[in-house]
């Protein structure tokens, strides 16, 4: 994708996700123990797609992750609170702002940063960050361009997580129309 073409799409995203950040209500931004904690030491066979990424990054203690599309903090408390220096990149200010009230809202006082800037050109050294922590953020990015960034800031022994929706995916498409199931909630068959 051309670099206008990048600007486009990414000014589009600035001006949806400001929409997003004026319906945080903020009486939402301080998050229960019991949320918390199921992040603090998830088991690796749990089935619970963002557990499992927790369980992936381990001991975050020490290690600087970049908390790649940090949209509205949710993650960014989590990484915090696991021990992490967190560098949060965001493409909107807006979300920006809102993850910094729920640091605040949460008395977290961790080693964050927050950045706003583009996923495709994040202004990070080469080879600086231990781990890029990305949740539901690559669907919205120029793959190649992503990648080769992720790459360029990762550290050589640096590991990406990244978890992903597949709603949009052609394979669960395929799969859901061979194998018919039962909605419970409404007795639909989908």
């Amino acid at each position: 994708m051309d670099s206008e073409n990048i600007r486009s799409w990414e000014n589009a995203e600035v001006a949806r996700s400001a929409g997003a950040a004026g319906r945080v209500d903020d009486e939402t931004l301080k998050t229960p123990d019991s949320r918390i904690q199921r992040y603090m030491n998830p088991p690796l066979d749990t089935w619970h797609s963002l557990e499992y990424c927790f369980a992936l990054l381990g001991d975050a203690r020490g290690k600087v992750v970049l908390e790649y599309g940090c949209g509205d903090g949710v993650n960014t408390l989590l990484l915090a609170l696991r021990g992490a220096k967190v560098i949060a990149l965001d493409i909107s200010p807006e979300l920006i702002q809102v993850a910094r009230k729920r640091l605040e809202a949460n008395h977290i006082e961790g080693d964050v940063e927050f950045i706003v800037g583009s996923a495709h050109d994040i202004p990070l050294p080469d080879k600086s960050i231990d781990v890029v922590f990305g949740i539901n953020i690559l669907h919205h990015l120029d793959l190649r361009m992503s990648a080769e960034e992720t790459w360029r800031i990762l550290k050589g022994n640096g590991r990406a997580i990244f978890q992903e929706p597949v709603r949009n995916s052609s394979l669960i498409k395929l799969l859901r129309k061979m194998v018919p199931y039962r909605f419970a909630a409404s007795g639909l068959d989908c």
